[in-house]
């Protein structure tokens, strides 16, 4: 299930091949990864975290989706609050 779920995140995201990398926080470890028409922001070994960075990759007020756990929250300072999954990976996409 999980190789499964990267697998799909990475198929819908040319970001995550083709985009701009850039590190956002160290601890969780946190980074953007940007193309011309895809962004995502992924975290990992955040499974004691509640808070994300998101910098500036999704505007203030947006909806974002963790496609991990299916959990939506709003970006509020540059971050989100969300339940990450116990392993600890974060998978942030704009909410449908």
């Amino acid at each position: 299930s999980h190789w499964r779920t990267l697998g799909r995140f990475r198929a819908h995201h040319v970001a995550l091949a083709r985009g701009a990398h850039a590190k956002l926080a160290d601890a969780p470890y946190t980074f953007s990864r940007i193309s011309a028409d895809d962004r995502v922001v992924v975290a990992l070994g955040a499974a004691n975290a509640r808070k994300i960075t998101v910098g500036s990759v999704f505007p203030e007020g947006s909806t974002v989706r963790d496609a991990y756990t299916g959990a939506t929250a709003q970006v509020t300072g540059g971050a989100v609050t969300l339940t990450p999954h116990a392993n600890g990976v974060v998978l942030l996409e704009a909410a449908p």
